[in-house]
């Protein structure tokens, strides 16, 4: 398909907007993804909240070459990486500007990276893109401040949001005539976007349709390669898992539940759950085994706390203490995890910890 619409579009340029990549420690379908992304010739890669959130990010850094593909815009990693701010790509005859940029409330990744002020960080980067024809920047943040950015850098000939909001890509229109596109389906569609310009730049036309991607589109041999890629390796690698019994899974952390259950994992921060670890922590009980077994998720256990896979969440009372491990959920989605009873609770709110424990109120506090 790509072939394709390059064959119809010979100006085309390939941009994805992040988020294309796997969750929790599950990194081999991730890896396999950015090197489809590279086989395909995408243009520009930028990163999104899964590829910060997770491990993947540190593993890509560390091939150096790879990363230095990929847009990080101005979220600043703690550790030196190279990535890029700015693409400047020629099309036609046309400079084409291409600025990935994140707005601070979509940040929220901890300690590991620090986000630089979203105003200031465009104004730098448009000063660099003067010379080009076409300015687009793929901003990880939502509609409204996408319209308040627009009204300020008229400059900008459209805005891409990126983080999938699991309904079908649409476009807007700002006040200035910049096309706002997206967010998208996480993958489920394409968005063909069309911007012409007057030789004085001044005038401007853009146009957006959205292709739904369908059984319509034919598989591709030269996918095949990158399929069998990112299944685990039968000799010496990770067990690739066999049915939905979540038993066989392996933990992969809070962050990789809030890929999908934002508004979840945002309620229960707020909860004691949350801050399990940190109550030991202040009783200096924090290496107990006996209390840890009811703090931390999965202690004692393979893949558990104290022996957790890169990148999973485990200083809490998180998801997988009662609803079970999650990784076959996440490659599978139809996997079931366990369902939720009074027994389940009474796992740690035992008459001798918590006397004073009624499930059905008590449940009512977890999100």
């Amino acid at each position: 398909m790509v072939d394709s619409l390059r064959q119809r579009h010979p100006d085309l340029l390939l941009i994805d907007g992040g988020d294309w990549s796997e969750f929790g420690a599950i990194q081999s379908k991730s890896l396999a993804m950015f090197r489809g992304l590279q086989a395909m010739k995408y243009d520009v890669v930028a990163l999104g909240r899964r590829e910060l959130s997770t491990s993947l990010w540190d593993s890509l850094n560390s091939r150096g070459k790879l990363a230095g593909e990929l847009m990080l815009g101005n979220v600043q990693p703690a550790k030196a990486a190279a990535v890029s701010s700015l693409r400047l790509l020629e099309r036609g005859g046309s400079k084409v500007a291409v600025i990935s940029a994140w707005t601070e409330n979509k940040l929220n990744l901890g300690n590991n990276y620090e986000i630089l002020p979203p105003e200031n960080f465009l104004r730098e980067q448009l000063q660099k893109a003067q010379s080009a024809d076409v300015r687009v920047v793929i901003l990880y943040g939502n509609n409204i401040e996408a319209t308040a950015l627009a009204a300020k850098f008229p400059e900008v000939d459209a805005w891409l949001l990126a983080g999938g909001v699991g309904r079908v890509m649409a476009s807007a229109t700002a006040a200035n005539n910049a096309l706002l596109v997206g967010p998208g389906d996480r993958g489920r569609e394409l968005g063909l976007v069309a911007i012409e310009k007057s030789a004085e730049r001044n005038a401007r036309r853009a146009d957006f349709k959205a292709v739904i991607l369908g059984n319509w589109v034919k598989d591709s041999p030269a996918a095949k390669t990158f399929i069998e890629s990112s299944r685990p390796s039968s000799n010496g690698g990770a067990a690739k898992p066999s049915g939905a019994n979540h038993v066989e899974s392996r933990f992969v952390g809070n962050g990789s539940c809030r890929l999908c259950h934002d508004e979840i994992y945002t309620k229960w921060q707020a909860t004691l759950h949350a801050k399990a670890l940190h109550t030991l922590e202040e009783k200096k009980e924090q290496e107990n085994p006996k209390c840890l077994a009811c703090h931390t998720t999965g202690y004692g256990q393979a893949s558990g706390y104290g022996n957790a896979l890169e990148g999973a969440e485990l200083e809490s009372v998180g998801c997988e203490v009662c609803h079970g491990r999650a990784e076959v959920h996440l490659l599978k989605d139809d996997a079931k995890l366990a369902v939720i009873s009074e027994a389940t609770c009474r796992t740690c709110h035992t008459t001798e910890t918590s006397p004073k424990f009624v499930f059905a109120e008590y449940v009512k506090r977890v999100h």
